[in-house]
């Protein structure tokens, strides 16, 4: 039997086949490091921008985001695995540390995951940051108990379209929630391979989580995308299987 995937349109800086596009294209560059170790633990805003200078502020004149800032996340145990998983927010809190040993001004700019749970726990993260000085950027591999797992960092990237994720941004079990919750409501029938991004409309300034699963009787790829900020409906749309 054929496997169906997710075609993966033209991403932000990277061509990555197996994520789908979380921004507008650009030309890529050769990663200046590659680096491999351990995580460490680390207001809302309608908009988010860059100042022209070198310091990120966000819609609401909030400062550079921090561990201490983000909203803690949700965290879960079970009996079989023996330790801890974390949702969306807390994975950023992780994440950041690192990404700010990088560079002290990196920020957010997009997340993508596959095969979610419920709980709004992904088997792994991808987190992508930027700094506005030269538009370069890491991309940051999580395992959901909140362990950076890889870091790829790129010399250059489309400085002018970075925006900074707002802090406000709702957490992946709400995302799980919501989603699985109108897909119900439109009687999509044996979902699964459940997967969410995170990213910015290139038509309007609007961040945006979607939360896509592979509906079994249409066998396509259906995507409930939502504002980030509040959980409104914004549209579904449907993606290519290859």
């Amino acid at each position: 039997m054929t496997r169906r995937r997710l075609l993966a349109p033209a991403g932000i800086a990277i061509a990555i086949a197996a994520l789908m596009s979380l921004g507008s294209a650009c030309s890529l560059a050769k990663p200046t490091t590659q680096t491999t170790g351990t995580g460490a633990t680390g207001g809302s805003s309608t908009s988010a921008t860059l100042s022209t200078g070198t310091t990120m502020l966000l819609g609401n004149g909030v400062g550079l985001p921090s561990s201490a800032s983000i909203p803690k996340g949700r965290t879960y145990t079970t009996s079989t695995e023996g330790h801890p998983s974390y949702t969306f927010r807390e994975i950023w809190r992780r994440a950041i540390v690192e990404a700010q040993k990088w560079d002290p001004d990196a920020f957010l700019v997009q997340a993508f995951a596959r095969d979610m749970n419920s709980e709004g726990v992904p088997s792994e993260w991808t987190l992508y940051f930027a700094r506005q000085s030269d538009g370069a950027y890491q991309i940051a591999k999580m395992d959901p108990w909140g362990n950076v797992t890889s870091t790829q960092t790129f010399a250059s990237g489309a400085k002018s379209s970075w925006h900074a994720v707002p802090i406000g941004v709702i957490d992946s079990d709400t995302v799980a929630k919501l989603g699985t919750q109108r897909f119900i409501d439109l009687n999509a029938s044996g979902f699964s391979r459940q997967q969410v991004q995170l990213d910015w409309a290139t038509s309007q300034p609007v961040i945006r989580w979607s939360y896509i699963v592979l509906d079994g009787s249409s066998h396509k790829f259906l995507g409930e995308v939502m504002n980030a900020l509040t959980g409104e409906h914004i549209e579904r749309k449907t993606y290519p299987v290859y």
